[in-house]
């Protein structure tokens, strides 16, 4: 959508991607910059920040020309707006239209935004507040349906084909088809991916600590690590990590702004 508006309006060039992701790439940089410094001391929130620049890959990905750096960018700004809203427990007006308008175009992004849709959702279901609940989870379903049934009112699958071929779908035709549909797929995932094991864990000591430390009141860094760990677990179970981590370098941006503030 993106690059065909962009053809559009400055025509045919195969520069468009590179600019369109230093664009994405360049307020990235500056939210996580945001992020690191309301927490750190500017000595150590920069260094801090050029390090994960290089461990989230930003010049590759950058280079690459898909749509990663958007999809890394909408779901660190939606993770830490909904913790936020989890905190507080209070809705407002503002943090209510980022977080729709966010979950409306992650999944159109990428199909593994509706972890991060699902994950918020079933907090603030947790939280009892159903009405906000269900409008997030309309906001997030809705456009990916209705370009699913576009693509089959013209006589093609409901959803795209990188989904169908590389998916995980899970099966129940045999005990052990069984244990991985219900999450053994995600652990073999995570001990073959090393640094998405070692923020797994680091996000379990984070969060335990966080919540030895305040037990009655879950702090913006317990939702952050909550979340984060939510998020991981989905899509070890259901999607693929691989070639340049491009598949999962959002979630180790994810699991360094999670982490590293607390």
């Amino acid at each position: 959508g993106l690059l065909a508006a962009g053809n559009f309006v400055f025509g045919q060039t195969p520069l468009l991607p590179l600019a369109i992701n230093l664009l994405f790439g360049t307020i990235l940089i500056g939210y996580l910059y945001e992020q690191f410094h309301q927490e750190l001391h500017t000595l150590v929130a920069a260094p801090l920040l050029l390090g994960t620049c290089f461990a989230i890959s930003i010049p590759a990905l950058t280079l690459l020309g898909m749509e990663h750096l958007l999809h890394m960018l909408l779901t660190i700004i939606f993770v830490c707006v909904g913790s936020t809203a989890l905190v507080k427990k209070v809705e407002t007006p503002q943090n209510n239209r980022t977080l729709l308008l966010i979950a409306a175009l992650l999944p159109l992004t990428r199909y593994e935004g509706c972890f991060a849709v699902a994950g918020l959702s079933g907090c603030l279901f947790l939280q009892k507040r159903f009405r906000f609940t269900l409008t997030l989870a309309i906001a997030g379903i809705l456009p990916i349906s209705l370009y699913g049934l576009a693509c089959h009112m013209h006589g093609w699958f409901f959803l795209p084909n990188s989904i169908l071929l590389k998916g995980i779908t899970p099966h129940f035709s045999s005990v052990m088809s069984i244990l991985n549909a219900f999450g053994l797929t995600a652990v073999r995932s995570l001990f073959k991916n090393l640094v998405l094991l070692l923020l797994f864990f680091l996000g379990i000591l984070t969060c335990h600590l966080l919540w030895i430390t305040a037990p009655d009141k879950a702090s913006l860094g317990w939702w952050r690590g909550a979340m984060f760990l939510g998020v991981l677990f989905a899509h070890l179970q259901f999607a693929q990590t691989g070639w340049l981590y491009r598949y999962e370098a959002y979630l180790v941006g994810l699991g360094l702004i999670a982490i590293v503030p607390s």
